[in-house]
């Protein structure tokens, strides 16, 4: 239940949060203009000399941006390579290019590990419209007070939700338990990142839906 709050006026109210906007605004705006100059930095300036490391059917060069390759889909750049994400669990039979293509996405990052992680993903595969959200659960954090909420419920035929969790995975497996690295899941529309290192699943997803693995 939301704490209530000393009423104010309705303009304080609006100028409160056409700023928290702008600033939610700028912050994506910065994650995809940061990106997009890396890449033509990197197309204009490539060192024959970099490092390369060669995964099936695709060179991965080692550039100021991460290991960098093509695919059918476009040009990527991932902190990790895929040898290194092999002990993520991908619970994602159906994530693909395709099917997590959409129109708008819903984005729950709220750590700066999460955002860093949310920046890794969305600085390869583009949404025309991405906005940040809070779980009905975090309704009274603070950081939620202007972000709209969201949960799986959401996704849907043209918006996806896609929510980064920081935390430990446990698998457990037949008579055993371990530690891994991070879990993926994708269901009706949803995707569900989390790990400790999420940004080195956030690269496994990557990977899965640009049909590296």
């Amino acid at each position: 239940m939301r704490n209530l709050k000393p009423l104010t006026s309705k303009r304080t109210g609006e100028k409160k949060r056409n700023t928290f906007g702008m600033i939610i605004t700028l912050f994506i705006a910065i994650m995809f203009l940061g990106s997009t100059i890396g890449y033509i930095f990197y197309s204009e300036n490539q060192d024959n000399n970099n490092e390369i490391h060669t995964y099936k059917n695709y060179k991965f060069v080692q550039t100021d941006y991460g290991w960098q390759t093509n695919t059918d889909y476009g040009q990527i750049a991932t902190t990790y390579l895929p040898e290194e994400t092999k002990d993520i669990e991908c619970d994602c039979v159906f994530l693909n290019y395709q099917t997590l293509q959409a129109n708008k996405a819903y984005v729950v990052a709220l750590t700066s590990s999460e955002r860093y992680a949310a920046n890794e993903l969305l600085r390869n595969f583009q949404f025309n419209n991405v906005q940040l959200a809070c779980l009905p659960e975090d309704a009274n954090n603070s950081e939620c007070e202007n972000i709209p909420l969201k949960s799986c419920k959401n996704a849907d035929s043209s918006t996806r939700i896609i929510i980064f969790k920081e935390k430990e995975i446990i698998s457990e497996g037949e008579n055993m338990s371990k530690l891994v690295s991070g879990k993926i899941g994708f269901d009706n529309n949803c995707l569900i990142i989390e790990g400790k290192d999420l940004i080195k699943v956030s690269d496994k997803v990557i990977f899965k839906i640009f049909e590296i693995e």
